[in-house]
């Protein structure tokens, strides 16, 4: 079902998918060096770093991206 959700919805006209940007690594690597890390936050960091140097928006459920005051993210809700 995963696959079949993942085909529906790549093919949509709004929907792309971009390069790693140059200087991500960089990037994450300042992003983990934040006060009190999480296991999460490898991840988080390269997500908030590729979408800031790609200069794209973060939009996401996880609360844990408020501390990357720079990124430019939509907080969802759950309804």
């Amino acid at each position: 079902q995963a696959w079949q959700a993942y085909q529906a919805v790549i093919v949509l006209p709004e929907i792309s998918f971009a390069p790693e940007p140059s200087g991500v690594e960089i990037a994450m690597q300042k992003l983990t060096c934040l006060p009190k890390p999480r296991s999460a936050d490898w991840t988080d960091a390269y997500l908030a770093a590729f979408a800031s140097l790609a200069g794209l928006r973060m939009v996401s459920f996880d609360k844990g991206f408020k501390q990357y005051g720079e990124l430019n993210l939509l907080m969802l809700q759950a309804p």
